[in-house]
């Protein structure tokens, strides 16, 4: 029997995707020929390409957009470059899979989806801290014991990395917008996620450090769905005592956490549920990294075969993609 094969091109290729969508792209059986494109320069690219065994490199990424030869293009590319590329992409008849932010503008996010839409293409977007191990036993929780939910908070407190610096995270004509669009994203996503919200209904008010619409390293986010108050605190260059990634869920059930503990063979995942009787429940996880590749899977996958439940999921996580460009759009772009 033959396997089908996809032909894919990967726009971009930093740290995270060498090292997150490069070996899933190489293990994948699904794919065929592929084709490596935008690095900064061509000399840089070709040998990128030679070292990772892309069978092709491309150096204009607007041409692999055009060429027949592919069928669906991955977008690692800093976040002001992703409005663009996902478009042309779209408008030349391939599938999109794109890192988070898909979009800094939810006018143009919402202009992408009805694009694709029109031409009956898969828009994908890689947010993928919701499917950590212990974010199902959440949802689950959530699901079985409560009827309304008063307040979130969640909490991305990371180190600086090395090689932030110099980097195009610290460009804000590249980043578009701070540690909240960048890292707090994750968390935003996650909380939509586990609250199964994407409609968020209050303007949002955004407290940060450095020139608004820039590289900052620390931000406070506050807003509304519904009768939930949701709060996000990220912050770039914590000290590494207080280095975490937690979530806090207060509801008419009672307590949930969610908290990433670093270990050092292997990171956990504590739940914990604190019922209003003062009862608890404690669940450990251990955390690898294999979550890190599930949202370009399900792309490949659904591309292959069509899976129905995948597909279903690709499009809820658009959803939920659409909400928290809404509330970082409102809290970057808004006017003072």
């Amino acid at each position: 029997m033959k396997i089908l094969k996809i032909n894919i091109g990967l726009v971009g290729c930093g740290r995270w995707a060498q090292n997150t969508h490069v070996p899933y792209i190489m293990s994948s059986n699904a794919i065929g020929e592929k084709y490596l494109s935008g690095v900064i320069t061509e000399e840089e690219g070709q040998n990128m390409a030679d070292k990772l065994n892309f069978d092709h490199y491309i150096h204009d990424w607007k041409e692999l957009a055009r060429s027949e030869k592919i069928s669906a293009a991955i977008i690692s590319t800093p976040h002001q470059f992703h409005y663009e590329q996902i478009k042309t992409f779209l408008e030349n008849g391939k599938h999109v899979h794109v890192d988070k932010p898909p979009t800094l503008l939810h006018s143009q996010f919402i202009e992408l989806v009805e694009l694709a839409n029109h031409n009956d293409l898969i828009f994908s977007v890689h947010a993928q801290m919701k499917y950590m191990p212990g974010m199902s036993k959440v949802r689950n929780i959530l699901a079985s014991n409560f009827s309304s939910i008063y307040q979130v908070s969640g909490y991305f407190w990371q180190k600086l990395f090395d090689d932030f610096k110099g980097s195009w995270r610290a460009d804000k004509h590249l980043s578009g917008g701070g540690i909240m669009v960048d890292s707090g994203y994750h968390t935003i996503d996650t909380v939509h996620y586990l609250l199964n919200m994407y409609n968020p209904t209050n303007l949002t008010f955004l407290s940060h450090v450095g020139p608004r619409n820039s590289s900052d390293t620390v931000g406070l986010l506050t807003y509304k769905q519904k009768d939930t108050i949701i709060s996000v605190s990220a912050i770039r260059g914590a000290p590494k005592m207080t280095q975490q990634q937690r979530i806090e869920i207060f509801g008419d059930a009672g307590y949930i956490e969610f908290k990433l503990v670093k270990g050092q063979e292997k990171d956990r995942s504590i739940v914990t549920f604190q019922k209003i009787n003062g009862e608890f429940e404690t669940y450990n996880y251990e955390i690898d990294n294999a979550h890190d590749s599930d949202p370009l899977e399900m792309f490949i996958e659904v591309l292959l075969s069509k899976n129905r439940h995948m597909l279903n999921e690709i499009n809820y996580n658009v959803k939920i993609s659409g909400s928290v460009v809404k509330v970082l759009d409102s809290a970057y772009n808004k006017p003072i």
